[in-house]
This record gives structure tokens, sequence and C-alpha cells, in this order.
């Protein structure tokens, strides 16, 4: 997997430069070194599910099950939250 920006015939395909949404302040200085360490460490591949999409293109993603799963073992039951952004239609 890589984070470049996908482009098509030269554009960046509607890539803005800035984020759409402000990056939340993450407050790393304020989490135990084991956390940091555990969120610095490569995501295991077998845990990326994958889907076909139009044009033979196939897309990763994280079922909701696993991001779950992945943040009670780095933070713990109760240690973490969330909250919806935005909408992706």
């Amino acid at each position: 997997m890589t984070n470049a920006t996908p482009t098509v015939n030269g554009s960046r395909n509607g890539a803005h430069s800035e984020p759409a949404v402000p990056e939340p302040d993450l407050m790393w200085e304020s989490l135990p070194p084991a956390v940091t360490q555990r969120l610095g460490e490569p995501l295991d591949e077998g845990l990326v599910s994958h889907r076909k999409g139009r044009g033979n293109r196939s897309f990763a993603y994280l079922e909701g099950s696993t991001v779950i799963e992945q943040a009670n073992k780095v933070f713990g039951h109760g240690g973490w939250g969330c909250a919806r952004r935005r909408s992706v239609a």
C-alpha cells in the first residue's frame, strides 16, 4: 500500500493540497510510551480486507470490527472513542 495520490492523465485526480477536514490534535505527548510504540508499528497486512471496484480496481479497507479490536488492544477497553467527522458518498 502507498500513500501516493493517484494520477490520471497527469492530473492529481481532484486531490487538494490542503485537507478538507483539519487534522485533530492527537496529543501524542500525553500518551504512554507503550501506546505510541504500538501506534508506530506497521499494521498486519492480514487485517486488511480488499474488494473489487469499477474498472477492475481493488480497494483496501479495514472492517469496523477489526478497527475496534485493534483499538482495544492498543488503548484498552474504554480507553478510546470515536466521532463521525464527515460522510463520504
